[in-house]
Order: C-alpha cells, then sequence, then structure tokens
C-alpha cells in the first residue's frame, strides 16, 4: 500500500473511501432503530454483508479476493469442514490478486479517461510564480459571497509538493491548509497598462469557530437514553 494524501477542497483523491462510507450508510439506515445509538451493534454485520457482494470493479466478491472463498454466514457443520493444501490456497490467491489488481487498474484507466474528457490541461505553475487562489471553497468574514472576490491573492507558490498539488505563501489571517490541488489555481498575470495596478486588497480574513477546552464537568444526566 502507499498513502496518497490529499490536498485542500480535493476529495476526488479519496473518492472510493467516501462511496463506500455511503453504502455502509445505506446498509445501516435500512435496520438502525429509532434513537439511531445501535450502528456500532450492527455494524459487523454491514462490513459482512458489503464484502461479500459482487464488486462490479473486481468482478468478484472482496472475501474471495482475499481468502479465495466465499464465507458463509450461518452456524458452522464441523462434517463439512475441509482442510485445504497451503500452497493451493497460496498459488490461488496469487492468481486472484493477479486478476483483481489487473481489472482495478482498467476499471482506474476508464474513469480517468472518462473525467478528462470535461478537463482542461493543467497550468504551467512553478515556485516561485504569483497565482490566483479561487474563493469557491473558502468562507471569508465578507456579509455577501456573490459579491466578494471570484479570487484571492495573488499569492507566491513556495513548493511543488507533487505533479498536481502546490504550497503556497498565505498570510497569518488566513488559517488554513497552504497546500492545494492544481484546479483551483490560476496563473497571475500583471497588467502591462502604466498606472492601473489596483490597490492592494485588505487582509483576508477565513471564518474559523473558536474552540474551548474542557477542564471540568460538573453535571450530567439522561436524555433520551444518551448521556
Amino acid at each position: 500500500m502507499k498513502i496518497n494524501l490529499s490536498s485542500t477542497y480535493h476529495p476526488q483523491t479519496d473518492g472510493q473511501t467516501e462511496r463506500v462510507n455511503q453504502v455502509l450508510e445505506q446498509y445501516l439506515r435500512c435496520f438502525i432503530n429509532y434513537h439511531k445509538d445501535n450502528w456500532v451493534d450492527l455494524l459487523p454485520v454491514v462490513e459482512f454483508a458489503y464484502n461479500n457482494t459482487f464488486q462490479e470493479s473486481i468482478h468478484q466478491t472482496l472475501f474471495f479476493a482475499n481468502y479465495g472463498y466465499h464465507p458463509r454466514f450461518d452456524s458452522l457443520n464441523l462434517s463439512l469442514a475441509k482442510n485445504p493444501v497451503a500452497q493451493d490456497l497460496v498459488t490461488r490467491l496469487l492468481e486472484i490478486h493477479k486478476d483483481t489488481k489487473a481489472r482495478l487498474v482498467e476499471v482506474q484507466e476508464r474513469q480517468k479517461r472518462n473525467v478528462d474528457k470535461s478537463r482542461k490541461q493543467n497550468p504551467n505553475i512553478s515556485v516561485g510564480d504569483k497565482i490566483w487562489l479561487l474563493h469557491r471553497n473558502l468562507k471569508t468574514r465578507q456579509p455577501s459571497d456573490k459579491l466578494d472576490y471570484c479570487r484571492l491573492g495573488p499569492f507566491r507558490v513556495s513548493k511543488q509538493v507533487n505533479e498536481v498539488a502546490y504550497r503556497l505563501d498565505l498570510p497569518s489571517s488566513m488559517k488554513i491548509h497552504p497546500v492545494f490541488h492544481v484546479s483551483l489555481l490560476e496563473p497571475y498575470k500583471e497588467s502591462t497598462i502604466p498606472r492601473q495596478l489596483p490597490a492592494p486588497p485588505p487582509p483576508i480574513e477565513i471564518n474559523e469557530e473558536e474552540e474551548f477546552e474542557v477542564s471540568k464537568i460538573i453535571d450530567s444526566c439522561i436524555n433520551r437514553r444518551r448521556l
């Protein structure tokens, strides 16, 4: 496995996990009680159901991809228990993993081709360049989002984290993570018209909630069977 850290406001990096979470929530929503407090007890059953479900991407279940067989969710019958040869099981698992990896690569390439049809080429950005940061996912302290700046900055690029993520030199008033996906960046072009340079905007302040650290709990009660 390889860790692939996502950049700010770019959930596509971990989209597969987010999609699986939606499926698990859908399962739980069908069987959870009125107070929504027994989902922890149902989670193992949900996990078993998902892992034993046919996956379109690998054309088999996750259980079969990991163990080479489909477990049965019923009482054990010791008279039917078998002990296969370990080497045969390893050989079969290696073949399954090889086929699974090839199918996943095929699905990923197909998804990438479909998404690239509506994508434009990444701008040419280098360390030290000035760029605009799109206001799309940021909430400033301006009273109206519609009349606020569409682009913030310009900011200078301090580091290229990878092929599609850059670190920006943000002011101290913007207390957010400084690494952004290239889809949120636009190159900055200085005006060539004399005396047409706009005045620098005021410092950008991002909305943030105050956080407090609890020092002591002085009382508690049970409300609707919850503490």
